[in-house]
């Protein structure tokens, strides 16, 4: 069964006007007898949204995804025609642009329930994909309403790839405050937040950020110092600039709680930026995303590995949404040597260590080596807003901290940054340096040498 992201498209709670919040009781009662006495909304020609569920993603030996669940129109009571809707598999070089929903194949209401439909959908080959079914109104006046999303992953292959050269870049923390990017109180311009990297991240084959807010509009906010909030309408310009991967694994993800989480890795699958590190539960947040890159097949996992000790319930557990648990070693090792199974390259992104410090402590050691004891390839830290030590370890490398990426300008010490960078020969072989970047103004890092941009 595949991951399951929230169904966006079932009614809201809707608020009473400003002006009846005020009146108070009386008010509200007057309101809801004029209600009562009111012409019927459908006698208006207005209908209800269609309503439903997308139960059920299992993938075939063939590589197509079997889908089942449930669509009503509340209006007629009566089942609804359904479309499978796939969203190309998220990889390098093809999640640049807001991703085209293209409509694969078409769900039959089901024999044995009234309401329920079964079908079929190919997928578009190896990796990741986000299933999502469509509720088609054929009668009414309602427009096609996505009634579910689920991410599957297909990891079957007919023949060995054969593999290129491969890129692998990762940063520090990002966000996307609005008021950084203004101009004259006008609409922000995103493209400012990596407009100072020349385009070096539309040069590799696979970057990785950790994106430290909410990343939704939703939400209200949890009693802390620092609540951090994203505007969504970032995203779209971060995929133009190259990020091909984001990481909710970090202390500010659920800042607005876990309304403003789960709705926020709905916005970035919706503009085709694949989310690590958190979900529904543990097994969600710990499932990582896999993509196919130059004939390797690559795993990027997230982990939380510092959340303040009063937000403990931020850790997913089976029956809890939240951030993949970064203190388990056992539960990361299990993780990482699923996703080894499976891939080529595991790439982790993990928040961890103290803040302010330039060398890693014996925590951030012990779990990064016990990673790459269990397969992963390249491990990108951050967390401490300085950069510390890189170590080549066993097979792999670990970063243990890149520090501030997309962030305030708040202090030379915190202004140096830089980018990790990785470059792998076809046969395994890796080649790793930090590109040395600064934070010239609030939320723009520049690279301190554009023509230097390899190891």
């Amino acid at each position: 069964m595949g991951r399951t992201l929230g169904q966006r498209a079932l009614p809201r709670r809707t608020l009473l006007p400003r002006s009846l919040r005020r009146a108070g009781l009386v008010g509200l009662v007057l309101a809801l007898i004029a209600g009562l006495l009111a012409e019927p909304i459908g006698a208006q020609g207005a209908t209800a949204s269609p309503i439903g569920s997308l139960d059920k993603v299992t993938i075939g030996r063939n590589g197509v995804a079997r889908l089942s669940g449930w669509a009503i129109d509340p209006d007629t009571n009566k089942a609804l025609q359904v479309r499978a809707i796939v969203d190309g598999k998220p990889r390098a070089r093809t999640v640049k642009a807001n991703l085209v929903r293209e409509d694969v194949g078409r769900l039959y209401p089901s024999a044995g329930d009234k309401h329920g439909f079964v079908g079929a959908a190919k997928l578009s080959g190896w990796g990741t994909t986000r299933v999502c079914a469509e509720a088609v109104d054929r009668v009414g006046n309602n427009p096609p309403t996505i009634i579910g999303c689920k991410l599957v992953h297909n990891l079957k292959r007919a023949k060995q790839w054969k593999k290129g050269r491969l890129v692998v870049q990762g940063t520090g923390d990002v966000r996307a405050d609005p008021w950084w990017y203004q101009t004259n109180g006008g609409a922000p311009d995103y493209t400012q937040a990596f407009g100072g990297l020349d385009g070096l991240f539309t040069e590799d084959d696979l970057t990785v950020i950790n994106l430290e807010c909410t990343a939704s509009r939703l939400g209200r906010a949890v009693p802390k110092n620092f609540n951090f909030r994203c505007d969504p309408d970032a995203f779209g310009p971060f995929l133009d600039a190259g990020v091909d991967v984001a990481s909710q694994a970090n202390n500010h993800a659920l800042d607005y709680g876990v309304t403003g989480l789960l709705d926020g890795i709905e916005q970035m699958w919706d503009v085709g930026l694949p989310e690590v590190g958190a979900g529904n539960n543990a097994a969600d947040a710990n499932q990582p995303v896999y993509l196919a890159i130059n004939g390797w097949r690559v795993a990027v996992l997230g982990f939380a590995g510092f959340v303040e000790a009063r937000h403990l319930w931020w850790l997913a557990d089976d029956n809890r949404a939240g951030v993949a648990n970064g203190y388990d070693i056992a539960a990361m090792q299990q993780a990482v040597a699923t996703a080894k199974e499976n891939a080529d390259l595991v790439v982790v992104s993990i928040h961890w260590g103290r803040e302010g410090v330039t060398q890693h402590n014996q925590s951030q050691t012990d779990r990064g080596r016990a990673m790459i004891d269990a397969g992963a390839d390249i491990v990108f830290g951050h967390h401490p807003h300085r950069i510390q030590p890189v170590e080549a370890y066993g097979d792999g490398v670990i970063f243990y901290s890149l520090g501030n990426f997309v962030w305030p300008k708040l202090s030379a010490a915190s202004a140096d940054t830089g980018v990790a960078r990785v470059e792998i020969r076809p046969n395994g072989k890796k080649k790793y340096c930090l590109l040395p970047a600064t934070i010239t103004s609030h939320g723009r890092p520049t690279v301190d040498n554009p023509t230097k941009r390899t190891c």
